[in-house]
């Protein structure tokens, strides 16, 4: 049983899960099931019960042949849930989908019978390592359990069973698990085997902790635990938001290359999207889906020019199918595929063209749902105008993709607002204009990170760019140990997943830069710098900012690390007209202001005005 502590490992949860909602939904089982008798036949070539599961499994059964006796399917499903083998989940795909809709009928059968509370217990060996994980959980966290779960209905055969385990090294746990049959949760069913009364939770059930301890008669941890409803976890908005996206009466091989595209599995990604073009017509609408999909893969991967081939053919399939309304809303996807392209290549002019392409297309159709695609072009534009120092109209733009993301009711922790407030700090952190300010940018990037750690799996590409744009606001902020401290991070993350990226390349400058400022007693001086500020100002908003990195990633932080002092209020310095109101709007949404001093003109923002002073 692979269990999941979702105060440190929300991303990692909230896509798996969608990575098995996903399969849930997928048809195709025929194959699936040819597929997974091959494993099997590989893996237990001496096993009677392969040749019996590939003649008579029926998907009626599906508990039933996941539990006898001779069964091999369980310890492969749960191998794969434990060391989330993607490729191997996806072929027990039909498997996995007809246990839910059986313990779906049996549970919605037993809301009705069964009284209100029900105990129930699981007696588990686990490692030291995870039990001292465990321990160090805290009253009313939530964890996550990522494989099947039987458990007993009877204590004292849950603890007669930890008794018949003997395992050095290994660690007694007694889980006592309290359900509540008025809360919607996943499903789980009572299953009678030999007599014993067992039941089966759905994998991907969450559980709040309510306490933990040791008992010396029985020589074993009891973790008292309650299945939690699906509307207790705080990524709720997020999953049934992502839901809509992705979730379909029928999932198939596109969704699932999206999604495993969105997770950072580019390899899988594309062997899908692959896959999947090698079955398609030449002339089938979807395979300009497939190549959407591969042109992403290859644009994360900084082969921009391939990208582009990729997105090109996507647009001339579309093109040959031009003739009708949900075409013309594709044909603007396309279009904004190929600027974002021409836009990573240094490419302007190009990229320009394509946005305003795009938004004729956009305009023609005057759609709700492709307000989403509005806000996708504002952010490319902002990103061309940042990339030309036009750092003031770049935040407007931003602000506009911030304002359409909001309208249409994208959550605030959705990861495409961590890539705005990304984009924002980058613009706040460019030197030489009137907007320079890394405090600024520091807190924009901070809120960029807690949404991807939130949101995206561990060590993903985007959380690790986000950990260097940090490290550049730190080093600007003269605060050279946590620039390291970050530019560090981004640089594990980047190594791990590509040794040839520009990512990588950039944090390893990064590091060798910061490196040889601390090892020059010249150019790292060791007094503290600070802005001048009056005994009367607020704390240091800085410190409110290691608040918050302190709360999501505390391995990052350090008290002696010197705080720099800045003011609340900020003053920008230039024309009054010179910033848009929607950008004006946007700093006065931040709960904190700050101060900036070059020149003699200003235009200031406090906390008492609506409006630009």
């Amino acid at each position: 049983m692979a269990t999941k502590n979702l105060k440190i490992e929300k991303g990692n949860f909230l896509w798996f899960r969608l990575f098995v909602e996903v399969l849930i939904h997928m048809k195709d089982n025929a194959r699936a099931h040819h597929d997974l008798v091959e494993i099997l036949r590989v893996n237990y070539p001496q096993s009677n019960f392969v040749a019996d599961f590939n003649q008579n499994y029926t998907a009626d059964k599906a508990i039933e042949w996941l539990t006898r006796d001779d069964s091999c399917l369980l310890k492969e499903l749960n191998k794969a849930l434990r060391q989330q083998h993607l490729d191997h989940l996806f072929i027990f795909r039909y498997i996995i989908n007809d246990i839910y809709q059986q313990l779906r009928t049996e549970y919605d059968k037993e809301i009705k019978d069964k009284e209100k509370t029900l105990t129930l217990y699981r007696s588990q060996v686990i490692s030291e390592f995870e039990l001292n994980q465990l321990l160090q959980a805290n009253t009313g966290e939530l964890i996550a359990i990522n494989s099947f779960m039987s458990t007993w209905n009877d204590r004292m055969k849950a603890i007669d069973f930890h008794k018949e385990q003997h395992h050095v090294g290994l660690k007694h746990i007694l889980f006592e698990i309290e359900v509540d049959y008025t809360k919607k949760s996943r499903p789980f069913a009572q299953i009678n085997r030999k007599e014993q009364d067992l039941t089966l939770f759905m994998l991907g059930c969450v559980f709040r902790i309510r306490s933990i301890m040791e008992d010396h008669t029985f020589h074993c941890y009891v973790m008292k635990i309650e299945l939690c409803s699906d509307d207790d976890c705080d990524l709720k908005n997020i999953f049934d938001h992502m839901t809509k996206v992705f979730i379909q009466p029928e999932t198939d091989l596109i969704t699932l290359g999206s999604l495993l595209h969105r997770m950072g599995e580019l390899d899988k990604a594309r062997k899908y999207f692959q896959l999947l073009l090698s079955e398609l017509d030449e002339n089938d609408p979807d395979r300009a889906h497939c190549f959407d999909g591969l042109g992403h893969i290859e644009n994360d991967q900084g082969r921009f020019g391939e990208a582009l081939k990729y997105h090109q053919q996507a647009l001339n399939l579309r093109m040959s199918h031009n003739s009708s309304h949900t075409n013309h809303s594709l044909i603007a996807l396309s279009h904004i595929h190929i600027a974002n392209d021409y836009k990573d290549m240094g490419e302007y002019n190009a990229a320009s063209q394509n946005v305003e392409k795009a938004r004729t297309f956009i305009r023609q159709q005057n759609l709700q749902e492709d307000r989403i695609k509005e806000a996708a072009c504002h952010i490319i534009m902002g990103s061309i105008l940042y990339e030309k120092a036009k750092c003031i109209e770049a935040l407007d733009e931003f602000q506009q993709a911030l304002d359409i993301n909001k309208q249409q009711g994208i959550p605030d922790d959705h990861p495409d607002r961590a890539s705005i407030f990304q984009n924002m700090g980058l613009c706040h952190l460019t030197s030489g204009t009137i907007i320079h300010n890394p405090t600024l940018a520091l807190d924009y990037c901070v809120q960029a990170l807690i949404i991807r750690l939130k949101t995206l799996p561990q060590n993903h590409r985007c959380t690790g760019i986000t950990y260097r744009s940090i490290g550049l606001a730190y080093e600007q902020l003269k605060e050279y140990q946590s620039a390291l401290k970050f530019y560090k991070e981004a640089n594990i993350i980047h190594k791990a997943l590509n040794k040839t990226s520009n990512e990588l390349q950039k944090t390893e400058n990064d590091i060798k830069r910061i490196q040889k400022h601390l090892s020059d007693p010249m150019l790292h001086p060791t007094h503290q710098f600070k802005t001048q500020s009056s005994q009367n100002e607020a704390p240091a908003d800085i410190s409110v900012i290691k608040l918050k990195i302190e709360r999501i990633a505390p391995q990052l932080c350090s008290t002696e690390v010197p705080i720099q002092v800045v003011t609340r209020r900020m003053i920008l310095l230039g024309r009054s007209n010179a910033v848009k109101s929607s950008f004006g709007n946007a700093l006065l949404a931040q709960d904190n202001y700050f101060m900036i001093k070059q020149g003699s003109s200003s235009v200031t923002y406090t906390n008492e005005s609506s409006h630009i002073v």
